[in-house]
């Protein structure tokens, strides 16, 4: 049943069979409890939330007609139930509470607790207002730009997810891109008397995204050529994206898998999908009752037919002799439906049986997920390709070391195979791949694909001579030595402190940089007692952590 497509475990649901339920639920549990917590921001509210929306899918399975798409349906319950409970009991903008739960905060590969805890807690700043800016969007905005930024659902299944035309979709999500732009503080501002170029708008999302065609896609690189604000919107685009991506994975808690197959065993089995005669499907949709009608011999249709229009005569007929007669012996008026309010998800874990207990919380083992938004592309359109690892030693993407968690967003112009190798804890490698197919072959003017900006530091050099504590012979100078560091966008330079370790007066203290070589010679006084650090910087600008700080003295003269 594992590798049974959802098509066919949705028919089996559909007659009764709860075992093939659970395995939607187990496929997606995840990804529900994650989405339903972007858009809420409480751990205990999202797990109900979810539990609730797998519950009312069951419930309500018999209306999934074909072609049987649970994958965007759960999501739009979910995300209905979200924003329902949002209106009714949002007070403020949730704050993060990854430590509030059963597990604390995946931390990126590259943040170790040998790591430079100043480094961290600016990672830890920049998740936090990533965090605060997704919640001040509306809610329709960050439900788009979680289901394609987070999520990594297609134009198709986000219109199916949200009840969106695609055309809806796509000026949605640009805008969610630009209102959290804005929010965030990317916004560069336009020069006086300039007015901002609107020719392209929400093409430029789709661009980014590859869901434009081919005549499309050479539009707006022709005009992107020729438009520096167009072109800096697209950067700031990215930029959008990959900010959300260093917010951390979303594990569900392990009660929520216990609480539900509590709630599955006692409900009943879903309604039987209905038979319709005439053109309605079971999914809604038009053409689903043509066998039906097809099967009719030609002498019953006509007969059918005839006794509908009798029917509506002899119905107009008795009301119009009912309003003529005072309504003596006429149709009563039928009582009002009373609705029945759906339920709200609390707080609080709704089902009291059984009672799940954990003591401690089990800690997850090392967890990994690697994804494309598409895995078909037209020949020189984009995908992005997103990973996240909890409890990883090293992560590799396509042989370059990369942080725990990110993205990149790739044009490819020929099929190719994307690995992502992850270093376990144990030494083992836990190896995922994912082929990209194009379609067609890409424009002679297609260009490199657009890089993600450079925010990632470089790292602390190590420091060579003199060693720490030395104790060196007096003389005027004295030349310190570090070994140079690697970082992608290369590095424009070493910064070095000097500082004397006197007492009495404040000490006096010197810095040089950028130094283009890895040792600067300085001058010193004898007799006296130093201490020195170095520290890096790339070509985008990034400053890195400084080196330890190592200490020499000079002999008196």
């Amino acid at each position: 049943m594992k590798g049974s497509p959802d098509t066919g475990l949705v028919r089996l649901a559909q007659g009764g069979d709860k075992d093939a339920f659970t395995e939607l639920f187990t496929r997606y549990e995840g990804r529900i409890f994650g989405y339903v917590y972007r858009m809420v921001g409480n751990r205990a509210w999202a797990e109900d939330i979810a539990q609730d929306a797998f519950i009312r899918a069951h419930q309500q399975l018999g209306r999934l007609g074909p072609p049987h798409d649970f994958k965007s349906w759960v999501y739009r319950i979910a995300g209905n139930l979200a924003v329902d409970s949002l209106r009714r009991h949002k007070t403020e903008v949730p704050l993060p509470d990854w430590d509030a739960g059963e597990t604390a905060a995946p931390e990126p590969a590259d943040q170790r607790r040998d790591g430079d805890p100043e480094r961290q807690a600016q990672a830890s700043d920049v998740r936090n207002a990533v965090w605060r800016a997704l919640h001040e969007l509306s809610d329709n905005y960050r439900r788009v730009l979680v289901l394609r930024e987070l999520e990594g659902l297609s134009y198709t299944e986000i219109a199916a997810a949200a009840a969106m035309s695609l055309g809806n979709v796509r000026v949605t999500l640009h805008r969610a891109r630009r209102q959290f732009r804005d929010l965030y503080g990317l916004q560069v501002m336009v020069e006086e008397g300039k007015r901002e170029c609107h020719e392209l708008d929400e093409l430029l999302s789709a661009f980014a995204d590859g869901e434009l065609d081919r005549g499309g896609r050479k539009r707006v690189k022709d005009h992107i050529a020729s438009c520096p604000q167009c072109e800096r919107k697209q950067r700031d685009l990215l930029q959008v994206s990959s900010l959300l991506g260093l917010l951390v994975p979303a594990f569900p808690p392990p009660t929520l898998r216990a609480s539900f197959q509590a709630r599955l065993a006692d409900a009943p089995p879903p309604p039987s999908p209905p038979v319709r005669l005439g053109g309605v499907g079971q999914g809604g949709g038009s053409g689903g009752g043509g066998p039906i009608r097809a099967a009719m011999p030609p002498w019953v249709q006509v007969l059918a037919a005839g006794g509908a229009i009798v029917f509506v005569g002899v119905l107009a007929l008795s009301a119009f002799l009912a309003l003529r007669s005072g309504f003596p012996g006429g149709f009563e008026d039928p009582p009002t439906p009373t609705p029945t309010p759906l339920p709200v998800p609390q707080a609080t874990a709704t089902p009291e049986e059984p009672t799940v207990t954990p003591s401690p919380s089990p800690t997850p083992g090392p967890q990994v997920g690697f994804w494309a938004s598409d895995e078909t592309v037209q020949a020189g359109g984009c995908v992005a390709i997103q990973w996240y690892t909890y409890g990883a030693e090293q992560v590799y993407f396509d042989g370059n070391e990369v942080a725990g968690s990110g993205s990149l967003y790739i044009c490819p112009c020929d099929d190719h195979l994307y690995t992502l190798d992850v270093v376990l804890p144990d030494g083992s490698h836990d190896v995922r791949q994912i082929t990209v197919d194009v379609l067609g072959e890409c424009i002679v003017d297609t260009p490199t694909p657009t890089p993600i900006p450079d925010q990632q530091p470089p790292p602390a050099p190590q420091l060579m001579r003199p060693k720490d504590d030395a104790l060196l012979s007096c003389g005027s100078t004295v030349t310190l030595e570090w070994n140079g560091v690697d970082d992608p966008s290369g590095i424009a330079g070493y910064y070095v402190r000097l500082q004397e370790e006197v007492s009495g007066r404040p000490p006096d203290s010197w810095q040089w940089g950028p130094i283009g070589g890895t040792e600067k010679t300085v001058t010193v006084t004898c007799g006296t007692r130093y201490s020195w650090v170095v520290w890096a910087e790339d070509g985008a600008g990034n400053v890195g952590s400084g080196s330890e700080s190592w200490r020499f003295s000079v002999q008196g003269g």
